[in-house]
């Protein structure tokens, strides 16, 4: 409930936490995913967001910036729509990751300790994209952050195999 949130993110400033980030699944499924952020804020907390920005109306964007929320984490594992979509399992996911991306990227320009910042999950599917998904991400605002995926060798035929690892 919105009132034990609020209960954790006191203590959590009494403990000395500076840092809190809520991802998931994905966390705009909480129906009160803003409301229980302003908890955070309200605290003084330095609140993270993390998100695949799919399914995300700019209206709860908007109402989570409007409540404090300066931090953005947003999934984007390729800049070729149908390689994303391939990855996400979703026709139409990178479309809207760059929608919100580019809704967050707007309402945070100037705004003063702002960091938006894109995930990049890197495997075989996207090494040759990482110096263009850095320049992209400048581009539009972003900070971006290289996850590595150990990539292990397919025990029928010794090869590399990212599909059994994704």
């Amino acid at each position: 409930s919105l009132s034990e949130i609020q209960q954790i993110a006191a203590r959590m400033y009494r403990l000395g936490v500076v840092q809190v980030s809520i991802g998931g699944g994905e966390p705009f499924a909480f129906e009160q995913l803003e409301e229980a952020a302003k908890c955070f804020v309200d605290q003084g907390l330095n609140l993270r967001v993390l998100t695949n920005g799919v399914g995300v109306p700019k209206e709860r964007l908007d109402r989570a910036i409007d409540y404090g929320v300066k931090n953005f984490s947003i999934s984007l594992d390729s800049l070729y729509p149908a390689r994303f979509d391939y990855i996400c399992e979703y026709d139409g996911s990178w479309n809207e990751a760059v929608s919100s991306m580019t809704h967050i990227s707007n309402r945070l320009a100037g705004v003063s300790g702002a960091l938006p910042t894109i995930n990049c999950v890197v495997s075989n599917l996207n090494l040759e994209e990482l110096p263009d998904m850095v320049r992209f991400a400048k581009e539009i605002g972003f900070a971006i952050s290289m996850l590595p995926v150990e990539l292990l060798a397919d025990e029928k035929d010794g090869v590399r195999n990212w599909e059994a690892r994704f």
